[in-house]
């Protein structure tokens, strides 16, 4: 039930939504000063959730800092949060675009800094009819030359709790030696932190995928962009799902 409510809260939490919401109600309202007031905050959604400039400064607010990690010591395992694949109608999988994970990964382990892998998701589809992400990513740092006696994975969990609870199950089981880094997308990474946290693992984050960065200020990051609007969804999900995280204890 937690999975599906989360799944509807992500489609609540979009600006694109809001603002369709408002125009259409306006078309079918009859009485004017309330048409024109939804038409009006239709216009000001836009503005607000359209510029880039708002939506940087929130997110580097959000987000760890963007910044090249650097390591002095080896460590037993880089845990990699699954949700950088997609699937076509061939239940075929492909790279999208907050692949850095992999890439970061698979560095972390190339150059001596993590001796294991810990791969952690299944599908996170609301239908539970994709090919399991950790599978195919396995495959993946196999073709790299990765041996797989180095890559350990679970391939159960649908969201970050139980990918928690299930890292902390196998991780306990086979005796790696804490800390670990943990690997997830930099919009991602405060939530998974508090989250593997409280399931009892000690982790070091290693954000990737920053979808922004620190740079100066372009003219067009106050114009309004529309691709924009999506952008704020995974943010805000991000942000009330560690408030909702934290009042229902998984965090």
């Amino acid at each position: 039930m937690f999975f599906i409510l989360s799944k509807i809260f992500l489609f609540l939490l979009n600006p694109f939504n809001w603002i369709l919401v408002c125009i259409v109600a306006a078309f079918f309202i009859k009485k004017q000063l309330i048409k024109k007031r939804l038409l009006i905050a239709a216009v000001v959604l836009f503005v607000i959730f359209s510029n880039n400039a708002l939506y940087m400064i929130a997110m580097r607010k959000w987000q760890p800092k963007a910044v090249q990690p650097s390591y002095n010591r080896t460590y037993s395992t880089a845990i990699l949060l699954c949700g950088m694949t997609k699937n076509d109608s061939n239940r075929i999988s492909y790279f999208s675009n907050t692949s850095d994970r992999f890439l970061q990964t698979a560095r972390l382990y190339t150059t001596g800094v993590v001796k294991h892998i810990f791969i952690s998701g299944g599908d996170g589809s609301l239908a539970q009819d994709h090919p399991k992400e950790a599978v195919f990513l396995r495959e993946e740092f196999i073709a790299l030359g990765i041996p797989d006696s180095a890559i350990v994975i679970e391939s159960n969990s649908k969201n970050t709790y139980e990918s928690a609870v299930e890292a902390k199950k196998i991780i306990d089981s086979i005796h790696f030696e804490p800390p670990f880094i943990l690997v997830t997308s930099a919009v991602h990474m405060p939530r998974s932190v508090l989250t593997f946290k409280k399931a009892g693992l000690d982790v070091i984050p290693h954000p990737a995928a920053f979808d922004v960065v620190n740079k100066n200020w372009e003219p067009e990051d106050f114009v309004p962009n529309i691709a924009v609007l999506t952008d704020w969804k995974y943010l805000l999900k991000e942000i009330f799902g560690t408030i909702t995280y934290k009042i229902t204890g998984k965090a």
